[in-house]
């Protein structure tokens, strides 16, 4: 207490934050944060005031540690200073609480991040600092590493085997929305396995990933996948039933194919470059792939007047 006050006397221009720190280190149960209408949020949860005689009383700091707390009429702080609260996290960190949330791939870095929050008795220091979640949770980084970075693609420059591993889930994905099914390509859980069982356990950073790449006599280290592990079931003949391209005489249009039901671009699509305008005649695209032909004539039946329609049913079965 007496150090406190001779600090409080202190001019400005001497050492204030190392005498201040110095102090705290053996006060840290007497810290405590602003709140509202001159209110303080103590340790333990303790709701306190700065003691109305104080030459603080009237002013409002964000952080405060008091030489003494007492328990009159109401829970008071007596000799009070203002601190930074980064102050506190070097005094005792071993009486520190680190809480971690929200571990998440970041792209740039190619490192597993996470939220920390560092509390003291109750009282948050920190909150929300980004860290480097893979040495506190090894096994959790290296499963966010595999699920994000190599299934779902998030890598900023994809090493050799990952482009293969990409290009092959983008073919199988374009022959879903070509035969307008979701049952070809296998499950993410399938693809998680395949790298699960090929990765060293310390593999949780990209740059780690590729200094083991380096280190191995095959370039992929048998990491490239082949088409039959991505097929959950065999697509058949589909090239036929909907071709890449539409042959008009000697020119071919590209077609496309998109499976989103409602969406503007569902179905097929032909692309037509503008010189070929006037060599495709408009009828032409009347007309439908036969993978989709069974679909439409479904939905033309369906649109006809009742007293027609009802003839013809159930209407799939009467397409066939």
């Amino acid at each position: 207490q007496q150090s406190l006050r001779a600090a409080a006397e202190l001019p400005e221009q001497e050492n204030y934050d190392g005498i201040h720190r110095a102090l705290l280190s053996g006060l840290l149960a007497n810290i405590a944060q602003w709140q509202e209408r001159r209110e303080y949020l103590g340790s333990r949860n303790r709701r306190l005031q700065v003691f109305p005689g104080s030459a603080q009383a009237r002013r409002s700091h964000k952080w405060l540690v008091a030489a003494e707390i007492v328990e009159t009429s109401k829970v008071y702080a007596r000799e009070v200073a203002a601190i930074d609260p980064a102050w506190a996290l070097d005094c005792n960190p071993h009486l520190l609480k680190r809480h971690y949330s929200e571990p998440h791939w970041q792209v740039r870095t190619g490192r597993v991040m996470a939220y920390e929050r560092v509390t003291l008795y109750g009282l948050t220091l920190v909150d929300r600092r980004r860290v480097h979640y893979g040495p506190l949770a090894a096994a959790d980084s290296r499963e966010i590493l595999i699920r994000e970075a190599l299934v779902a693609g998030k890598y900023r420059q994809p090493p050799a085997f990952l482009k293969h591993n990409l290009s092959l889930v983008r073919e199988v994905e374009s022959l879903e929305a070509r035969t307008r099914r979701r049952d070809i390509l296998v499950q993410d859980q399938v693809l998680f396995d395949f790298y699960d069982q090929r990765l060293p356990a310390d593999i949780v950073t990209a740059r780690r990933l590729e200094s083991w790449l380096k280190e191995q006599p095959q370039p992929d280290a048998g990491l490239r996948m082949k088409r039959e592990l991505l097929l959950a079931r065999d697509p058949g003949a589909v090239e036929d039933q909907v071709p890449a391209h539409l042959e008009w005489q000697d020119v071919e249009f590209r077609l496309s194919y998109e499976f989103e039901t409602g969406g503007d671009s569902d179905g097929v699509s032909v692309t037509v470059p503008v010189a070929l305008l006037n060599r495709a005649p408009r009828y032409l695209f009347d007309w439908l792939v036969p993978g989709l032909l069974r679909e439409k004539c479904i939905a033309l039946v369906k649109g006809l007047p009742k007293d027609k329609r009802k003839r013809l049913v159930p209407v799939p079965d009467y397409v066939d």
